[in-house]
C-alpha cells in the first residue's frame, strides 16, 4: 500500500510539473505573438524616432519615401516623397551615402519648392553612376547605406533624414 501511495505521490508531481511547463510554454507563445516587432532604431535606423520640431518657424520636414529598405538601380528613376507644414522655397535635397554628402542632378544648383500645409511634394531625379560631393569631387552612388535629406536652404538647421537605409545597385 505504502508503495502505490509513492507511485500515486510522484505522478501527481510529475503531473503538476508538466502542466506547469506546458502553462510557461503557451505564456510565452501569447507574448510573442503579442509583442510589437523590433523598432527601427534597433535594426540600425540612424534617424529614427523622426525629428521633433526645433521651434515654430520649423517646416517639419517628413520623408515619406525612400524612407528605408527600397532598393533602386543605376539609370531608374527616384521619386521622393516629402510633406512640410509651412512652405519652403527653397529645399534643398542630397543623398547622404556614409561622410558624403551628394547632390542628385538636377539639383546641384536649384533646390526645390514646397507647398507645405502637408500636402505630400515628389521630387523626381534619374539616379546617376555617381553624385556630386559638395567639395566638388565625384563619389559612386552604389552603396548598401543610403540616406536623403532635405533641408531648408535659409535654415539649414530645419531638416530630415530617412529614417532607414535604402539601396542603389547597378544595373
Amino acid at each position: 500500500m505504502s508503495s502505490s501511495v509513492r507511485t500515486g505521490g510522484m505522478f501527481l508531481r510529475y503531473a503538476r510539473l508538466v502542466l506547469l511547463a506546458a502553462g510557461v510554454f503557451l505564456m510565452g507563445i501569447f507574448y510573442c505573438s503579442h509583442t510589437t516587432p523590433t523598432a527601427p532604431e534597433a535594426s540600425g535606423c540612424p534617424h529614427w524616432p523622426p525629428t521633433q520640431p526645433v521651434d515654430t518657424f520649423d517646416p517639419e520636414f517628413r520623408i515619406i519615401s525612400p524612407n528605408g529598405g527600397e532598393m533602386f538601380h543605376v539609370g531608374e528613376q527616384c521619386t521622393v516623397k516629402v510633406t512640410s507644414r509651412l512652405s519652403v522655397s527653397a529645399a534643398v535635397l542630397h543623398v547622404v551615402i556614409g561622410r558624403y554628402i551628394l547632390t542628385p542632378p538636377p539639383f546641384d544648383i536649384m533646390a526645390a519648392s514646397l507647398q507645405g500645409s502637408s500636402v505630400v511634394d515628389t521630387i523626381i531625379f534619374a539616379i546617376p553612376d555617381s553624385l556630386q560631393e559638395m567639395g566638388g569631387g565625384m563619389v559612386s552612388s552604389v552603396s548598401d547605406s543610403c540616406l536623403m535629406q532635405i533641408f531648408d536652404y535659409s535654415h539649414p538647421q530645419y531638416l530630415d533624414y530617412s529614417d532607414c537605409y535604402f539601396r542603389i545597385k547597378n544595373q
